[in-house]
């Protein structure tokens, strides 16, 4: 009897894990009922993947190009002409007066001050749990 007790325990944890691995993978918000619905988040997964998949790309010439050399060089060709360097305009400083407000000694005393724990709590209260707002990829739940 203890055996078969030991594997349904497990049985129960190994698909808790498959559950929250496709709902973080899912991105849903919630699970409903805490049902084993891992064919729901397998497929929003899978469509989610499609959506966001770049099949091809309109070059220049507005033909649509969707093999790989193609759609790379028209990626590459787009970046290099958004950050290549431009001429600005200089614009005088002194005629700049009056554009930009000034901020008064309370705000920037305001600005200045620490965080506090609530502050804190309260940035991540107000955060999906299961999103992931930095490149370290860890979900507000961790924190």
């Amino acid at each position: 009897m203890k055996l078969e007790e030991k594997l349904r325990k497990d049985l129960d944890t190994t698909l808790n894990q498959i559950d929250t691995f496709w709902f973080q993978k899912s991105r849903a918000e919630q699970i409903q009922d805490r049902d084993r619905n891992t064919r729901f988040f397998h497929t929003s997964t899978l469509i989610r993947r499609h959506i966001n998949r770049i099949e091809g790309l309109m070059n220049s010439e507005g033909v649509w190009c969707y093999d790989a050399e193609p759609v790379k060089r028209i990626v590459v060709t787009h970046f290099r002409t958004l950050f290549a360097p431009q001429e600005m305009e200089l614009v005088p400083i002194h005629s700049l007066n009056g554009v930009f407000p000034r901020l008064t000694e309370k705000e920037k005393k305001h600005l200045a001050k620490n965080f506090t724990q609530e502050d804190i709590y309260e940035a991540l209260r107000d955060m999906g749990p299961f999103r992931a707002p930095g490149p370290d990829s860890f979900q507000v739940v961790f924190f």
